[in-house]
């Protein structure tokens, strides 16, 4: 339907504010006062809508806001015989040194769990962090990026990924049988170092201090009356939790990485620049994927 002669034509049904011109977008002088305003406000309205949804975007979809935590408790049972199923051949034993109580946490950075033995006074609280996940960025992405070096960039890959890999990569890059033994020793000694680091976790003896402040803080939490899920006391003490928590598991994880490191720089010592290469060609691949 033409107006105004044939420069215009109904662009919205009835609504004249909505006129385009046939040759091309409407100019704003073109327009009446009233007409002008419309579009403005029209305008206000589409940028205000796009703010509130770039800002509530994460809760809209229900994902956690950076002011929010869970909180839930898990019982792990353990048998008369702790290394085997429950059954009725083999009920659980509420007094066994095994059972544990773990005391799961969450906010936007991620997951921690403190897992209590409360039949073991020898057993100290355990701690896994978990750093909230990165949609298509699998966990071992900042370990390996963290070298410099692509042949100690595979080596670190592959040993996350399993000693199975490391030995075939190590194959694949022809290293002499003496060699292959001076890694499986080094392997060794990186395993015994991994042994004697679960066991002072175990007795809590990475960081006492640390570790017992932690302790006090759950005790404070649990303590504490209120909702988690709601701001308040019960939150502040469980944020603090988390804190000390992820604060305890990154020294632990520290621990494990500059260990990881020491084992492979031992063995990047002993390889030829060919080695070396054909191994930074097995790497490179992966990490492109990602880059």
């Amino acid at each position: 339907m033409a107006g105004r002669g044939s420069r215009y034509y109904w662009a919205c049904g009835d609504f004249s504010w909505c006129r385009v011109p046939i040759g091309g977008f409407v100019k704003l002088q073109d327009l009446k006062r009233s007409e002008t305003i419309k579009v403005a406000l029209a305008v206000l309205l589409i940028l205000i809508a796009g703010v509130y949804l770039v800002v509530h975007l994460r809760s809209l979809f229900g994902r956690p806001t950076s002011d929010a935590v869970a909180f839930y408790q898990v019982f792990r049972p353990a048998g008369v015989n702790p290394f085997r199923p429950i059954s009725a051949a083999n009920p659980a034993n509420p007094s066994s040194k095994f059972a544990t109580v773990t005391y799961k946490f969450a906010d936007v950075q991620g997951a921690v769990d403190v897992i209590d033995y409360p039949s073991n006074p020898t057993r100290a609280l355990d701690v896994r962090i978990e750093r909230a996940a990165t949609p298509g960025v699998p966990p071992w992405v900042r370990e390996v990026k963290a070298i410099s070096d692509p042949a100690g960039q595979a080596l670190m890959f592959a040993q996350l990924r399993g000693p199975w890999l490391m030995r075939r990569w190590l194959l694949d890059a022809h290293l002499s049988k003496s060699q292959m033994s001076v890694v499986a020793l080094d392997q060794q000694k990186f395993q015994t170092s991994m042994t004697m680091l679960a066991q002072s976790q175990e007795e809590g003896l990475v960081d006492p201090e640390l570790l017992g402040r932690v302790q006090k803080a759950l005790k404070v939490f649990l303590k504490t009356a209120g909702d988690v899920s709601k701001a308040g006391p019960k939150r502040q003490v469980a944020r603090k939790v988390m804190a000390l928590a992820r604060q305890y598991g990154s020294e632990i994880q520290e621990h494990r990485t500059k260990a990881i490191s020491r084992y492979v720089n031992k063995i990047i010592g002993q390889l030829s620049d060919p080695e070396k290469s054909a191994l930074a060609a097995r790497i490179a691949p992966i990490m492109r994927r990602f880059n």
